[in-house]
């Protein structure tokens, strides 16, 4: 990777407006929503709003807090009357994560980083305690550049974290482990990783534009982060993206003629943080090709990910576009991208090269299923005007049930248990997010039916193609019976005929359960 990498030396002050930068997390172990802005005006503030549950009514469904950014710990300091910028928001089930630029107070030189741990247990109960690590980095000093707070939903989290590309030198991650969080907090050196070559993007050719006005596609820096638990393999690890540019291969390097999705994902945080896989999403054309660019990632529990970007092109307005992988994917695979809104109008708002286009966006995964996702873009929904737009991504359907064991059962029983064995096609498969210990628990869990009056008592998950229905047959009818498996998502799949209800009773027992009378062993 190259040495010194040349940022743009400008901080987003929002235009002269009062307040910028606005933050939105959604915390599902406290179910509260977090908001963090930046005031404008040097030294600024750094403004918190913190719901007081999950349904938002208005104004007063929120605590407002605020602190000087350069006034937490000791004064004065490295940051003291400089420009907090670019604010980032992670929450877990300690702290909020807030991690700023700082440049001084004329915005003409970029100082370093900084990072800030709110205490959240004091927050809730109406005190605002922040521990301060300032210079992240420096001009002369590696380190996180735009620093991501990252977000873990985890209850049995101990550690908190910022990352960012590295401030001096490319193709490199950097690590900030904060232990103690919902204490003392303190802060770990740089845990650097090699990743895959990166490069800056290059502004962002887009139909209706002339070559002189390209969007901005800003630097490589990170544009968000989360940690999410698989539940499938119990892995916790961290997903991150950003763009850069990238040849028709798909490799980042300068000349390569487009901007490409670089995405990662991260294993080992509690050690040392390691690159398990990462993989671009790009278009190989060699004439026109689009960019994608502004660009987050999530991963759900059964560990499928998605991505969600801006895209735009010389024969492309700027528009959103989706892609993602399943779980059972080759390592850096992702699949070919879905443009999930397509805009039919030019921006021209700025006479400038490299308009500034939207520099946030957002994946998640929602709290209530641990399967569907949701990803917030912008794109141009009318002309010279840009909008967001939400798009929730649904998980394939459950694995088409295909037998039963036992596949008789006898009539009359209070209580027995089917084991129903699934087949999967294209990602689909069962799911459940499982009990979450200490957490707050998920409203949608698997389930399943049984038609012609058998019961089902409860739906237990044991893997991707196997779940085990407890059943009561006293009010059943005998005959072939209908089986379906309703995943957490409210999606559906039945297996027709595969479970058989006898009308003789239970006989006698064997260790595939009861054996009705009259059957033939």
């Amino acid at each position: 990777g190259g040495v010194g990498p040349l940022r743009e030396v400008v901080p987003d002050d929002g235009g002269g407006a009062g307040i910028t930068d606005p933050q939105v997390r959604y915390d599902r172990l406290s179910g509260r929503w977090f908001v963090t802005e930046l005031t404008a005006t040097a030294p600024n503030l750094i403004l918190i709003a913190m719901s007081s549950g999950s349904t938002i009514t208005g104004a007063s469904s929120f605590t407002f807090f605020s602190f000087q950014h350069d006034l937490v710990g000791p004064t004065p300091n490295n940051d003291t009357g400089g420009f907090a910028d670019y604010d980032s928001l992670g929450v877990d089930r300690f702290a909020l994560y807030i991690g700023v630029n700082v440049f001084n107070a004329a915005g003409t030189s970029l100082l370093g980083s900084t990072g800030f741990v709110v205490n959240k247990a004091n927050l809730m109960g109406g005190t605002l305690t922040v521990t301060a690590f300032r210079r992240l980095f420096t001009a002369t000093s590696s380190g996180p550049f735009a620093p991501r707070g990252v977000t873990n939903d985890d209850p049995g989290a101990t550690e908190g974290y910022f990352i960012g590309a590295d401030a001096l030198v490319f193709s490199q991650i950097d690590i900030r482990r904060v232990s103690n969080p919902g204490g003392t907090p303190s802060i770990s050196g740089s845990l650097v990783m090699t990743v895959p070559t990166t490069v800056f993007p290059i502004p962002q050719v887009v139909q209706g534009s002339a070559s002189n006005r390209r969007l901005d596609s800003l630097d490589d820096r990170l544009f968000g982060a989360a940690i999410h638990k698989n539940k499938i393999t119990g892995a916790s690890n961290l997903w991150t993206a950003h763009n850069i540019e990238v040849n028709s291969s798909g490799i980042g390097m300068t000349g390569g003629g487009r901007n490409g999705s670089r995405w990662y994902e991260i294993t080992n945080l509690t050690g040392t943080p390691t690159l398990s896989q990462a993989g671009t999403l790009f278009d190989s054309a060699a004439i026109g090709p689009r960019g994608f660019w502004i660009d987050t990632v999530s991963v759900s529990g059964q560990g499928h990910m998605a991505l969600g970007s801006s895209y735009a092109g010389l024969n492309d307005f700027a528009g959103v576009a989706t892609s993602g992988r399943f779980r059972t994917d080759s390592p850096g695979m992702i699949q070919a991208p879905t443009l999930a809104q397509v805009s039919s109008t030019a921006y021209n708002v700025q006479k400038v090269d490299k308009q500034r286009w939207g520099d946030f966006s957002q994946t998640v995964v929602d709290p209530a299923d641990d399967m569907t996702l949701w990803t917030i873009q912008e794109w141009c929904d009318v002309t010279n005007s840009w909008g967001v737009e939400v798009v929730q991504l649904k998980a394939p359907p459950p694995a088409t049930p295909a037998s039963a064991s036992p596949s008789t059962v006898c009539s009359g029983l209070a209580s027995v248990d089917v084991t129903v064995t699934g087949t999967s096609s294209s990602g689909s498969e069962f799911f459940d997010p499982g009990a979450d210990a200490g957490g707050p628990g998920y409203p949608g869990r698997i389930s399943g039916s049984v038609s012609g009056g058998v019961r089902v008592n409860t739906a237990t998950f044991s893997d991707p193609g196997h779940v085990t229905l407890n059943l009561s047959t006293v009010t059943a009818a005998s005959g072939a019976k209908d089986v379906t498996i309703t995943n957490p998502d409210g999606q559906t799949s039945t297996g027709i005929g595969i479970l058989t209800i006898s009308d003789q009773p239970a006989a006698v027992a064997s260790n595939n359960g009861p054996i009705c009378a009259g059957a033939i062993l």
